[in-house]
């Protein structure tokens, strides 16, 4: 038996929908929305009044007070632009926070200036002594 092929028969294939969208007159219309807000935006803009609070206080870096604290690698330490032995620092940092209690203002920043080739063992030492007189605001200032 051989198989011929009939003629007659179709072979029946599923049918497959194209859903894809056109997106080309898609952006075409986005494009034009966004030309007209461009064009409309100025003439928009200037329909609302706001009037905005004035503010009436000082910023709050500008008001409160830092202390600046440098470590030298040759040993010495600046309080300021003063020499001071670094076994004061514990009792200025304390004199610092007290006198800004009892003005009842912010406790003052403490920035504090190392050299590259001061041993972190003082700096921390330094920041501890800090944050142990109260003055909890510590900056680490690089160059």
């Amino acid at each position: 038996m051989s198989e011929m092929w009939d003629e007659e028969e179709e072979i029946s294939l599923p049918k497959r929908y194209v859903s894809d969208i056109n997106m080309t007159p898609f952006v075409d219309i986005m494009l034009v929305l966004l030309v007209i807000a461009l064009l409309a935006l100025p003439a928009v803009q200037h329909l609302f009044a706001v009037n905005l609070p004035q503010a009436q206080g000082a910023s709050k870096e500008a008001s409160s007070a830092a202390i600046e604290v440098t470590l030298r690698a040759d040993g010495r330490v600046l309080w300021g632009q003063e020499v001071v032995a670094e076994s004061l620092l514990v009792s200025r940092f304390a004199q610092a926070a007290q006198g800004a209690r009892q003005a009842h203002a912010d406790l003052p920043r403490v920035r504090l200036y190392a050299e590259r080739t001061v041993p972190y063992e003082r700096v921390v030492a330094t920041l501890s002594a800090a944050q142990r007189s109260g003055l909890t605001q510590l900056d680490l200032v690089t160059h």
